[in-house]
């Protein structure tokens, strides 16, 4: 992408492409989420057929869970879910005061996804 394009433009076009993105890979969402270059290639394939302004990693909102301990299950070609959830009061947040280790798990995925980007 022309980085003086984008300056100019004034209507920017970065559409949240990732997840349908993988008909056109031909990969599962799951291939894409745990591993850096299937995720992207996929993208790869995204910006050159649709040629968006900008392009975002693929959404998932289960990075930062399994990052604090929790499991995760991957059904087939949908959003991880979390199996089983701990909180169930606002004391029982106390359980997650400490779990945070820094980047670990799937994070270092997206992390490798934009830096190739």
């Amino acid at each position: 992408m022309n980085i003086d394009r984008i300056i100019r433009k004034k209507n920017l076009v970065i559409p949240l492409l990732g997840a349908p993105g993988v008909a056109l890979s031909k990969t599962t969402l799951e291939e894409n989420l745990t591993d850096s270059e299937v995720q992207h290639k996929t993208l790869s394939m995204l910006i050159d057929k649709f040629n968006p302004d900008g392009i975002f990693p693929m959404m998932d909102l289960g990075v930062e869970v399994e990052a604090l301990g929790l499991k995760l299950k991957f059904p087939e070609n949908a959003d991880p879910l979390v199996i089983e959830h701990p909180i169930k009061s606002r004391e029982d947040l106390e359980i997650f005061k400490d779990n945070w280790h820094g980047i670990t798990g799937r994070m270092k995925v997206f992390i490798e996804v934009m830096e190739r980007i």
